[in-house]
């Protein structure tokens, strides 16, 4: 196991992006099918922090577009729904503040990245367990 340089999990979620910017580039037909650029974002949710000289936890990765809502993400449209609220931008997502959840700690950490209607838009954040992250993002990051 490597303890420099790229990890596995690493390569996964720069293989993810790269294929999103591969599709976010649009050609005329889609231009005419919608008045502004388009949205792919890649988003993943790691469970769980290194141990010391012990392996990285594997993000799991899944991507979404929002102009037509699809991608690999199980509710597009709900995830889509939410981002356009807030211009895509996930850090203003505050889905349920009132939501009450356990004091558990197995922290999440949720990313996110690619182009919001042409725009680049990036997100990190660690939550301290996944009722946390969900009432803040909603269905953005139930995957």
């Amino acid at each position: 196991m490597p303890t420099r340089g790229i990890t596995p999990s690493m390569k996964k979620f720069k293989i993810a992006i790269l294929a999103v910017a591969a599709l976010s580039v649009a050609g005329p037909a889609a231009a005419s099918v919608t008045p502004h650029a388009q949205s792919s974002l890649v988003l993943s949710v790691t469970v769980g922090t290194a141990a010391p000289n012990g392996p990285r936890p594997t993000p799991k990765v899944v991507t979404l577009r929002c102009d037509r809502d699809s991608g690999s993400h199980p509710t597009p449209r709900a995830a889509c729904d939410l981002l356009r609220k807030v211009n895509g931008n996930a850090a203003n997502l505050n889905v349920d503040p009132g939501g009450i959840c356990t004091r558990e700690y197995i922290p999440h950490t949720a990313r996110l990245l690619g182009k919001w209607r042409g725009r680049p838009v990036s997100f990190e954040k660690t939550f301290g367990n996944r009722c946390e992250m969900i009432k803040t993002t909603g269905a953005v990051f139930t995957f």
